[in-house]
């Protein structure tokens, strides 16, 4: 099997979220497929220098399970001493090189000192895709790669790179066919600006940009290119970024998101158009792109040429125990995040469910005499404008606050609802997975739901299709509304008989449907394709 390169912004971590835990199945399993697997984290070297409360933790019993199946983890430090030996067997005396502030440094360290290894290499997070693609194509003799169409017709002008190279390319939406979507070069609009063609763009056109191209990270200003690259290139789109923009700010107009987040509503409405661009337009420079979601291929492959395969790969199913504690000894709904001090995404959720929602389902307890149901909140590093706002809330004597817990398990065992209420985001709920694994059913919003392929769940109980209720999929409760969510929460933690028939439903779509088989077919199957692609041999 091929030697194979996976770049992430840090190491796999199993506590800490934001895509790390997945990070983790994905090279685990690659590595028992028989792929020579190396990772390397382009920021765990900052990281590691930021205080102690605004980093992830070093998870060593993660990275040492990895090893174990023989995963090899890069660290920079690693890379210069073997730089530095290397130099002393060559007699070199080539400067060592320490960062800078180069987020790539560790992946050029690794390529340089490992020419033509390997057949394969995966890139995770536009960030990242953006900033490293140009050494990952020079390391693979890549060709460049013009951009194609993204949805407007028609040429706009042209963008000439740095290089020399000089391409066509379409304009944003409403800008009147004079803003480009030309990164890193000199734009030149050469297409007549009239007001029928101004009006008639912005009335058959999505919000999105026309051909684009990405100077820095699209095109390798390097010479001695091959005909035929040596490696091939897989993006990784753990999650659409500017989606997640997108509906944060139609979540805001609803008042849904926390005053905390305005700075990033303000900034998502000013740069959306041209975040939307940059990352469409990187996707075209891959060989092959895997997504963690049906609905987000859908997406990427309307807008990408049919050349370029596009898989889905989710979430595995975590290997855990199935909790066994029956309905009775649990009480109580549980919201689980990785929030990392900030209140953007999953904070704003919490916000949300703590002033919205909690009071309609408190209320609705009241209503029928019931005591209070209990709240947990639990995550990583939850931030201090959450911890004011629970302080701040009526119902605050029953609602939890658990700081990094160590381990899940035991909050799961003791719930009786998880919670899910995220109002914008992107991808897939690693959370969910978790929880129907578990065996914890779930009350989720549309968007957590829509990236589990659920559009129009269908109430088999004939007494929850009053427009109040929820829609009950066999897997989870979704609430279209804030008095939606709430009365599915109300109605899951009260009722013994649903709750186990969702809990059932659960288990099988983590154990069968959504099986670590299953997830592990789909990712060997995008391996294949592309080092097939790649026609050489490891």
């Amino acid at each position: 099997m091929p030697a194979l390169l996976y770049v992430d912004v840090l190491l796999p971590r199993r506590r800490y979220g934001a895509g790390l835990p997945r990070l983790a199945d994905n090279v685990l399993s690659l590595s028992r497929l028989g792929y020579k697997v190396t990772v390397v984290g382009t920021d765990e070297h900052e990281h590691e220098a930021k205080p102690a409360t605004m980093r992830a933790s070093a998870e060593y019993d993660t990275w040492a399970k990895l090893q174990q199946a023989g995963v090899e983890l890069v660290r920079l430090q690693d890379l210069q001493h073997a730089l530095c030996e290397l130099n002393d067997q060559q007699g070199s005396e080539e400067a060592s090189e320490h960062g800078g502030g180069d987020r790539c440094i560790v992946v050029r360290l690794l390529l340089k000192l490992r020419p033509n290894l390997y057949k394969v290499i995966v890139t995770s997070r536009p960030n990242v895709w953006h900033e490293c693609y140009r050494h990952l194509a020079e390391y693979c003799h890549s060709p460049d790669k013009q951009q194609q169409k993204v949805g407007v017709e028609g040429v706009a002008g042209t963008c000439e790179c740095p290089s020399g190279r000089i391409f066509d390319v379409g304009a944003f939406e409403g800008s009147n066919y004079t803003e480009l979507a030309c990164f890193g070069g000199n734009a030149t609009a050469v297409r007549p600006v009239s007001p029928w063609i101004s009006r008639r763009q912005s009335a058959t056109t999505p919000s999105s940009v026309g051909m684009g191209v990405d100077c820095g990270s699209t095109e390798p200003t390097f010479a001695g290119l091959s005909e035929r690259s040596t490696c091939k290139i897989i993006y990784d789109a753990e999650a659409l970024w500017f989606r997640r923009d997108e509906r944060l700010v139609h979540a805001a107009d609803e008042n849904k998101t926390s005053a905390a987040t305005l700075p990033q509503v303000k900034a998502a409405v000013q740069a959306n158009t041209l975040t939307r661009g940059r990352e469409l337009s990187l996707l075209y420079a891959a060989d092959a792109i895997i997504t963690v979601s049906e609905e987000e291929a859908g997406y990427v492959r309307g807008v990408l040429p049919i050349t370029i395969p596009v898989t889905v790969v989710g979430h595995s199913p975590p290997a855990v125990p199935i909790s066994t504690t029956p309905f009775t000894s649990r009480i109580g709904i549980l919201l689980i995040a990785g929030f990392h001090g900030s209140m953007y995404y999953n904070g704003d959720a919490a916000w949300y469910l703590v002033t919205q929602v909690y009071p309609l389902i408190a209320r609705g307890i009241a209503t029928n005499g019931a005591p209070p149901i209990p709240l947990t909140i639990a995550g990583s590093d939850i931030p201090q404008d959450l911890v004011a706002v629970v302080n701040a809330s009526r119902q605050r004597e029953w609602i939890t606050l658990k700081h990094s817990p160590r381990e899940l398990a035991p909050l799961y065992d003791a719930a009786r609802v998880i919670i899910i209420p995220h109002q914008y985001g992107c991808g897939a709920q690693y959370k969910l997975t978790e929880a129907m694994a578990y065996g914890v059913p779930a009350v989720v919003s549309t968007l957590t739901a829509d990236g589990f392929g659920v559009k129009q769940p269908r109430s088999k109980h004939p007494r929850m299709k009053r427009p109040w209720f929820g829609d009950f999929d066999d897997r989870f409760c979704v609430g279209a509304t804030t008095a939606q969510l709430a009365t599915c929460a109300v109605q899951l933690h009260s009722d013994a008989r649903l709750w186990q028939e969702i809990r059932k439903s659960g288990l099988h779509f983590a154990r069968k449907v959504q099986s670590t088989d299953v997830w592990t077919s789909q990712l060997n199957r995008t391996m294949y394709i592309t080092a097939a692609a790649a026609a050489v041999t490891s």
